[in-house]
Formats: C-alpha cells, structure tokens, sequence
C-alpha cells in the first residue's frame, strides 16, 4: 500500500530540514570561523575583518605553533592518557556492569544501589584532591585515570546490554562446565563488540577533553595533556594579553600571535573531528541502549 503524504506531513517535513539545518549551521560556523581565523592575514585578524571565509593567506600561526617543541610533548601524554586511560576504564566498567545484570548475584542491589548513589551525590573537589594526594598519586599519570576511572552512567549502559543477552546462552554455558570467568571471556566478550565500542568511544572522549584533572592534580608540567597547552595559548594570545604592544611595530611573526589560539584549537581538534564521522554511529547505539533498560 502506497502512503499518500498529506499537505500536514508536507509541512512538517520542510519544518523539519530547515531546523536540522539551522542546527548544523549553529555547529559549523564556530569550526569555520576558527579555521578561517587561523589561515587568514594575520593583520585581518588583528582588525577583526574575518568573520567566516578567510581573508588573505598565512601560514604563521601554524608554524609558530608547530616549532614549539611542548606541543608534542603534551600530545604524546594526551595519547597516553587516552589510550591507557580508556583501556583501563572500559575494563573497569565491564567487569562491573556484568556482575550487576546477572540476576544468580547476590550483591546485585546493594551494589547497584551503591553505584546509582554516585550518581546524585558526591564528596566534592577538596575530599577527591585530599584521597589523590594521600594515594600519593599526585604529579603521577596515574592522578588522571585512576579517580575517573568509570562512571556509574556507562556501568548502567553496559549492565543494561549486558541483561538484553539470551539467558539460555549463559544456561548452555554452565551445563558445558563453563565458570563465569570463562563465560565472561570467551562468550559474553565476543557478543558486546557493540558496547564496547562505545564505552571505547565514550571513554576516549573523555580523556582527550580533559584539562581540570591537569589542572589540579598535576604542578609537573612534563604531564601535562595538549589541553592545557590549549588553554595556555587562548590565554596568553588573548587580547588582553597583548595590550601594551605597538601595533604597527610588530613584525609579521608577532602579529601571528593573535592567531596562535585559532591554529591551537584546530591542531588539538583535528583528531577528533576525523575520528568521531567514524565512530558516530556508536554513539547513537550507546544512546538507545541506555534508553531501553537502565
């Protein structure tokens, strides 16, 4: 049977493409705007006569960027922090999240109970910053893992996909002589690709945003992640931190400057805007799964 549109759906249907692209104009611009912003002139920049395509050509920004030698020190730790950190997590989170779906558990609710706790209610930013420096992981790589290791949302998403599995599967298992660890490894395992691909997602996201951890937890500079080389160049390139300065007497190199931050932001989310087309897919799965069970 063929479905005849009526002039409701119709309409609805414009509405509909007019907002998502209002929407993905509201996301590309900023991304536009700041790549034209850090290959455009760099006295068009200073005048603030680019507001979406790029006027004239520089390179500079880039360079000055690039010959600093601290900005592949930080993406070196950044790469460590999100590689051990979301292999670690994601471990941490299933071995968890699958005890909690299995109903033969006896500790499920109390242990449940407690993580969803976590969820509302927490000590707060002096009591965490006490416990790090008494585990003496303070100046540590550990002080960026350990305390974020998993959250209770991604263990109630893994739980939850870990419950929708065929109970007659884990039956067939026990019968064959199989100990929960060994079902763990060799069947649940190869069966949650899908979640943990997006716990995988999730995690990694997470660790190659993260600046405040740094911020706190670490004075040696040697540790720091790309994000806190970031904030140092949005900051020190602001205006406000250029004030003073002869504008006509600057050189082309110190007129860059300005735009250090635009070409800052760019190199640290280059990554990630090549990736997440990728793994976009795994976010909308993640989505679903926690708003099916839970």
């Amino acid at each position: 049977m063929v479905y005849k549109k009526t002039a409701g759906d119709i309409c609805l249907n414009i509405f509909i493409f007019l907002f998502v692209g209002f929407l993905v104009v509201l996301i590309l611009y900023p991304l536009i705007y700041v790549f034209s912003m850090s290959i455009s002139d760099p006295r068009e920049v200073l005048t603030g006569n680019v507001t979406f395509l790029p006027k004239g050509f520089s390179l500079e920004a880039f360079k000055t960027v690039l010959n600093n030698p601290d900005i592949y020190k930080y993406y070196g730790n950044t790469l460590w922090y999100t590689v051990v950190g979301t292999a670690l997590s994601v471990v941490a989170t299933v071995l968890l999240g699958y005890p909690l779906s299995r109903k033969q558990f006896s500790g499920r609710k109390p242990l449940m109970l407690m993580v969803v706790f976590t969820m509302f209610f927490n000590a707060g930013m002096i009591p965490l910053y006490l416990v790090v420096v008494n585990l003496n992981l303070y100046n540590t790589r550990w002080a960026l893992i350990l305390p974020t290791l998993t959250a209770a949302w991604y263990v109630i998403v893994a739980r939850s996909y870990f419950e929708g599995m065929p109970e007659e599967i884990f039956e067939s298992a026990r019968i064959d002589g199989a100990g929960e660890f060994t079902i763990l490894m060799k069947i649940v395992m190869p069966l949650a690709k899908p979640i943990l691909a997006v716990l995988t997602v999730y995690f990694a996201t997470y660790q190659w945003n993260s600046y405040f951890p740094a911020l706190l937890y670490l004075s040696n500079s040697d540790l720091h992640p790309i994000q806190i080389f970031l904030r140092r160049a949005v900051i020190q390139a602001s205006p406000e931190a250029m004030a003073g300065f002869d504008v006509e007497a600057m050189t082309e190199s110190v007129l860059a400057m300005m735009q250090v931050k635009y070409a800052v932001v760019i190199i640290v989310i280059l990554p990630v805007l090549l990736i997440y087309p990728l793994l976009q897919k795994y976010f909308v799965k993640g989505l679903m799964v926690g708003a099916v069970k839970g």
